[in-house]
Formats: structure tokens, sequence, C-alpha cells
């Protein structure tokens, strides 16, 4: 199935006026601390006030995007000061990426992709490092998958797309959720009479588990693993430690703790990882050698 964004057109199309640019990238160039953060702040705005969207923007770290930010708060981040946006683990990731040696491409799972800035981020960081890269994104969700692939078109990167709903088991459900912000968008499953009557409406979502997806995209080994996915982080990760091989766990996973964090760090460290950052709602684990 095709999905399509609402506005169509090349990158630049519905740039800034000159004006509204330039104050734009102030907060682009205003560093990664507390005070980027609030002048990238006031820059988004000054810059969107009384503004139709969508706006195409060449945000911090070069990334081209088409953002809607009334709509997502990923993408209103990414108007203006995007260089303060989860920085301890775009840069874990990029560390990873740097000192990747083995054989075949370094292969990130983006469980929870979004618009795909993290993937977006990565195959830019590969592209300036010369590094072979495989990134899979999962986002289900049609209007965030669309969005998506929009982006991947203007940065002209290589990132496979799968419209899966990721869970500790396999079966259907429903999108739900996000009408005010896309990345809270989520699954809900549902039972067998539920999920047939929705699927004679084609609205159900397939989901399959981690390793799974891994099977389905031939994936034997993988390197960096993010998963956001609103809540369904742990049960996920559990079924995935549960039924992978040991050479599938990757040597970095970033995770949303969230309220559930106690248990996910009690399954991480019995999985064989230990917690490098916590980055606000975020962990960052590496692998025991």
């Amino acid at each position: 199935m095709t999905y399509s964004t609402d506005k169509a057109g090349p990158f630049g199309h519905f740039a800034f006026a000159p004006l509204r640019e330039r104050i734009r990238r102030i907060g682009d160039l205003a560093g990664t601390g507390f005070a980027g953060r609030r002048i990238g702040s006031l820059a988004r705005r000054i810059v969107i006030a009384g503004q139709a969207e969508p706006f195409d923007v060449e945000a911090a770290g070069g990334l081209r995007l088409r953002v809607r930010p009334s709509t997502n708060r990923c993408e209103k981040r990414a108007v203006s000061g995007l260089q303060t946006w989860d920085v301890e683990e775009r840069a874990a990731l990029k560390r990873h990426l740097q000192a990747h040696s083995g054989d075949g491409p370094f292969v990130f799972l983006d469980v929870g992709a979004n618009v795909g800035l993290y993937s977006i981020d990565l195959a830019l960081a590969a592209r300036r490092l010369g590094q072979d890269t495989r990134l899979i994104a999962v986002e289900p969700d049609p209007q965030n998958a669309a969005r998506l692939l929009e982006n991947v078109s203007f940065n002209d990167v290589d990132i496979e797309l799968h419209r899966v709903a990721i869970g500790e088991f396999a079966g259907r459900g429903v999108m739900t959720g996000g009408e005010t912000n896309r990345g809270q968008v989520h699954f809900q499953p549902q039972n067998g009479a539920e999920a047939g009557a929705a699927q004679d409406a084609h609205e159900t979502t397939e989901m399959i588990s981690l390793a799974e997806l891994a099977n389905r995209a031939a994936v034997a080994r993988v390197d960096a693993l993010k998963v956001d996915i609103e809540g369904y982080d742990l049960p996920v990760l559990r079924g995935f430690f549960n039924e992978a091989p040991s050479e599938l766990l990757p040597a970095i996973i970033i995770a949303e703790l969230s309220d559930q964090r106690v248990e996910t760090l009690a399954l991480m460290e019995q999985a064989g990882y230990r917690q490098q950052v916590m980055a606000g709602i975020n962990g960052i684990f590496e692998r025991n050698a």
C-alpha cells in the first residue's frame, strides 16, 4: 500500500523567507547546552509564528527535512536547534559506527523510527566517515512512514522501511493516539474477534517480534538497536533476549525506560548489558565483553 504526505514538491519549495531562515539558523549554531536549547526554542517560536506548514529546513547536522511542527514534537525540534536533541544517544551510535571494523556493513535497527531522524542522521555520519551501513527503520504508522520516506528521498540515503509493529509475540492490532504528537502513536493489540472485524475494514497492522524482523530482513548480526515504541520497549526487549541467538545481540542498545525503568534495568543486566548513560528517559546500554 502506498501512503503520501499532504504537500508535495522538491526540497526547498517550502523554505522560510530569508529573514526567518537567518533567525532559524541562529538556533542551529547555538551549541548543545542549556543556552543552545533556549535559543533554539526562541528561534522556533519566531520563525513558525503565523506561517503555514510544512517547512523545508536543512537542520543542524545537515539533515534535509520537511517538517510539520504542529503535529510532531520531534519535527518541531528539527525546525531550529536540532543539535540539542538526544545528544548523548546519537553520539554513542556514531562512536560505535566509527569504531566498526567487522565484516560487512554496520547494521542499525531503528524501532519506532518516527520520521527517520535517527536513521538519517546516522546515514549522513556514515557517508562522512566512508562507512558502509545497513539501516533498517521500523515505523508502522502510515503518516509517519510517509514522512520518513519523504525525508529519506531529500537526503539521498539508503534506509529500509518495514511497516510493521514490533512486540513480544506475533499478532495484529491497530495504531492509535498521536492526535497532537505523531511521536506518541502506539500499537494496540487486539484479540481474535476484534482483529478480524478490523481486518475486514483494512485497519489492522501486523505485529512481529524483533527476532522475526531480523529474520525477514535477512540480518545475521545487529550492531546497534534503538527502541522507542511508547511503553512497549520492555516486552519487546524481553522477547528479543528470549528468542534471538547470541550473535544477533547488538553491542549497543538505546531504549526508552519511562515508567518501567526498574524492570528494564534488571532485564538489561540479566541479558549481559551495562548501563553507560541515563539520558533523560532513555538508557544507553553496551554489551559486556
